[in-house]
Order: C-alpha cells, then structure tokens, then sequence
C-alpha cells in the first residue's frame, strides 16, 4: 500500500518498504515520511519507520 496526500506547504508518503537484514534475511516495514515546504524549499522532513 503507498499513499500520497499533500496540500499547499506538507507532502505525507505513507507505505510499506522491505529491509535486508543482518544475516541475509528480508523484513517488511511500514513508513511515514512528511515534507514540510516554505517559499519553495524543504524546511523540514519528519521519517518514520515501524
């Protein structure tokens, strides 16, 4: 799932992304990245991931 909802000065991007971990084996997990903009530059960029 990946979901992209914006407004004028926020971008959020919601979704799922797999990881390589140690030892070889792939884990699922799911993020939240949310992009803040001010007179067209990125003012700020808030990641999560669970």
């Amino acid at each position: 799932m990946r979901r992209i909802l914006s407004d004028i000065f926020i971008v959020t991007a919601v979704g799922t992304i797999s990881l390589k971990e140690k030892g070889g084996s792939t884990a699922d997990y799911s993020y939240c990245d949310i992009w803040e903009f001010r007179d067209g530059k990125m003012l700020r960029l808030k990641a999560f991931v669970v």
